[in-house]
């Protein structure tokens, strides 16, 4: 079993004001910019199913909450935000191989590093992408009415509970990969 970690951000429309009367939302940047609001850091499966999820503001780094998403398992991949040997050693303390993509900022060497297993890295990440992308679809039309980190979380378990609904039902009558189960998602 692999999972993934990823950091799905709430408001990536910086000039949208959506957070401007929200007292919780901070100021947070990735690798398209600035945005002010909440990131969601997720750890799925192979098929789809969201193990874990955690939801914190904008201005927190990704890192320090890899220990919290990760679940025992053969492989746990994650992107570049979780690059550390902290989060290296927590995988390895629970018997996993960690598969991090290599961030070049944490490097000290002038030729970029490559990932022991960047190949899986790049055949297993379309899985949280297309789970980022369902619960985006999932969530958009609420995200932006509710204010404060308390109420998204609300929002955001309830919106995680509907979609393992989803893939455990998919599951039960056969499926038995991601794109079986992604069929029942729309």
């Amino acid at each position: 079993m692999e999972e993934t970690i990823r950091k799905y951000c709430a408001n990536r429309d910086r000039n949208s004001g959506f957070y401007a009367d929200d007292p919780d939302a901070e100021v947070g940047f990735t690798s398209m910019g600035a945005f002010r609001g909440f990131k969601v850091h997720l750890g799925v499966n192979q098929i789809g199913a969201a193990l874990r999820a955690k939801i914190t503001k904008g201005n927190e780094h990704d890192s320090p909450h890899f220990p919290d998403l990760i679940v025992e398992s053969k492989y746990i991949l994650g992107d570049k935000g979780y690059d550390a040997k902290s989060n290296r050693d927590a995988a390895r303390a629970i018997g996993a191989v960690p598969v991090i993509a290599i961030n070049p900022r944490n490097t000290k060497h002038k030729k970029p590093r490559k990932c022991k297993h960047e190949r899986l890295l790049k055949k297993k990440r379309y899985i949280v992408e297309q789970f980022n992308a369902l619960l985006k679809e999932v969530l958009s039309n609420c995200w932006k009415r509710f204010k404060g980190l308390e109420a998204k979380c609300s929002l955001l378990y309830s919106a995680l509970i509907a979609i393992n609904i989803n893939v455990l039902w998919s599951l039960l009558i056969g499926a038995e990969n991601l794109r079986e189960v992604s069929r029942f998602w729309y």
